[in-house]
């Protein structure tokens, strides 16, 4: 049941908002790849991710900077299989936190790993994970256009327009 739910929240927003957000990568902030030694922190705009690799991370936010506006993409550990592509499936462990109040709304580190087509997710994630390869921790820092904008997954404990960070593990990626 809530493996569905996970599945729920990153799913079916994202198919409601298929049309919406860029198609192009060139809108895509990023930091320069920074593979770190097991249980370092790394931060980026506000955001600062500890955690050894293969185990659950802690996120904590910065909740009284502002956020930013474009997407934030920071691989934190290199991953050295296959790259996600537009049609890939991937298998990921993940947590999210809200802008906000800090505080994580999901973690699969709770309920088993998420597996799902990338095209399925919301465009934050699509945009973000593209190119990231298997093996990899990523953290994706995603402005409410790219994420659920006004409308929330209800029960999701996401507040409209919320700015999110998401620590993602690549498990596995598949064509």
């Amino acid at each position: 049941m809530r493996r569905s739910l996970l599945a729920a929240l990153l799913l079916i927003p994202a198919l409601a908002l298929s049309g919406c957000g860029s198609d192009s990568a060139s809108d895509t902030a990023s930091e320069s790849p920074a593979a770190t030694a097991a249980g370092d922190g790394v931060s980026a705009d506000g955001v600062t991710v500890s955690g050894e690799p293969g185990s659950e991370p802690t996120i904590s936010i910065d909740t009284a900077a502002t956020p930013p506006d474009q997407l934030v993409v920071k691989e934190i550990t290199a991953g050295d299989g296959p790259a996600i592509g537009p049609n890939s499936l991937v298998t990921v462990q993940y947590v999210g936190s809200s802008w906000s109040t800090g505080e994580v709304f999901q973690s699969s580190w709770a309920t088993g790993e998420a597996e799902f087509p990338i095209q399925g997710v919301i465009p934050g994630w699509q945009e973000g994970l593209q190119g990231a390869t298997q093996g990899s921790r990523v953290l994706l820092i995603i402005p409410p256009d790219l994420a659920y904008g006004s409308n929330p997954p209800p029960g999701s404990g996401i507040a409209p327009d919320e700015t999110l960070a998401f620590v993602v593990d690549v498990v596995k990626v598949s064509s």
